[in-house]
């Protein structure tokens, strides 16, 4: 009784160890929530207070770079901001088609530099050939052979010569060794070195021109021409050793007969071989600073294992050359067809002369390209090139 007494009369009393009651429940929250107080607009004037370090980028920050900075740097081997043709300038191993088709870019697109290149040579050569021609009287010389009457014509049975002709043959013997020695020993390791050099820096995005492709064919002119002399000694020899094996076996009769035609075939067979295996000597003197010698056996290592590949490609690039020279030497040569023999070929050397100033680039930016491609191929030139430019 004095326990109800003093407890709550408005709680009802609990007895001892009987769970309290339940906690009290917050009451659920008002959706969707009260938005916040609207702050009163800011000043007249008022500005934010910057961040302790920045200041607003000047004035026309973001723009392009003004155009006197320049463009950016172009990779090795590759010109991103220059339009290429397809294939053209990516370090990789090409097709004989893409190569092709790399060749006639690099032609269209340097196609000044390279004529010019090849012109300085090729047109001196040409002025002293028709010096040569009209000085040495090459023109009556070659109307007096064309004449009834020479070897083998029907007008001359017993097969001799009179003065007139012995002295036009002499004459004839002399003009064309000399323009031969000018050719093999002056304007070809001239012109070789100078384009090889050319094409070279032009494939790999590097500058070039007129007298710095001369200045490398200076310093690399005189080991062209020692290749070209040794190539020219290695053919005499196979030639001669070839022709004594016939010589010999046709001494022994008929037992001889299959020898001598086995050397035949042999030298049939190796003239291409050597002129194949040999064709990038001129890449290698000028490209890599060797010498003679170790030009001629770096040419033959790079196309190892390729020869009917480059045989290919080299045997595309002269029917082209041919069918171009044609469309000039043709029409030009039935124009003069009733002239006389001095006459028309003197007209050949000019046809021949301006045909060689704009078609030979076009074989030695192929052969160029055929060194790249076995470099790429046998050694990882494209890992090298790339390394470099990093």
């Amino acid at each position: 009784m004095a326990a109800m007494q003093s407890g709550d009369p408005e709680r009802p009393e609990v007895p001892e160890g009987a769970p309290g009651p339940p906690p009290a429940v917050p009451p659920p929250p008002v959706w969707p929530p009260a938005p916040p107080p609207a702050w009163p607009p800011p000043p007249p004037g008022w500005a934010p207070a910057p961040q302790p370090g920045w200041a607003p980028p000047p004035a026309g920050w973001g723009a392009a770079p003004p155009a006197a900075w320049g463009a950016a740097p172009a990779t090795v081997g590759w010109n991103a901001a220059a339009p290429r043709p397809t294939g053209f300038g990516r370090f990789r191993p090409m097709g004989i088609g893409e190569l092709l088709d790399a060749a006639f870019a690099l032609y269209r697109r340097n196609l000044l530099l390279l004529v010019a290149i090849n012109a300085v040579v090729q047109v001196p050569f040409a002025l002293l050939n028709l010096a040569l021609f009209q000085l040495l009287g090459v023109g009556a010389d070659l109307d007096t052979v064309g004449t009834p009457g020479f070897l083998g014509t029907p007008g001359n049975p017993n097969g001799t010569l009179s003065d007139a002709q012995l002295s036009a043959v002499k004459g004839l013997a002399v003009y064309f060794g000399l323009v031969v020695v000018l050719q093999m020993l002056v304007v070809l390791p001239l012109s070789l070195a100078a384009m090889c050099r050319a094409v070279s820096d032009r494939y790999l995005d590097r500058p070039a021109s007129l007298g710095s492709s001369y200045a490398a064919a200076l310093r690399r002119g005189g080991a062209l021409l020692g290749a070209i002399l040794l190539l020219i000694l290695i053919v005499v020899g196979v030639t001669a050793g070839l022709f004594a094996g016939v010589a010999v076996s046709a001494l022994a009769g008929p037992f001889g007969i299959l020898p001598a035609i086995g050397f035949g075939i042999a030298w049939v067979v190796s003239l291409p071989l050597l002129a194949v295996r040999s064709t990038l000597f001129a890449q290698a003197i000028v490209v890599e600073g060797v010498g003679s010698a170790a030009g001629l056996r770096r040419s033959w290592r790079l196309t190892g294992g390729f020869f009917w590949r480059t045989f290919a490609i080299l045997l595309v690039v002269f029917i082209l050359q041919t069918v171009v020279g044609s469309v000039l030497q043709i029409p030009i040569g039935l124009l003069v067809s009733g002239a006389r023999t001095g006459t028309q070929q003197l007209v050949s050397q000019a046809i021949s002369a301006i045909t060689s100033v704009v078609v030979t680039p076009l074989s030695l930016i192929a052969l160029t390209l055929v060194y790249y491609d076995l470099r790429i191929r046998r050694e990882a030139f494209d890992i090298e090139m790339l390394a470099a430019s990093l």
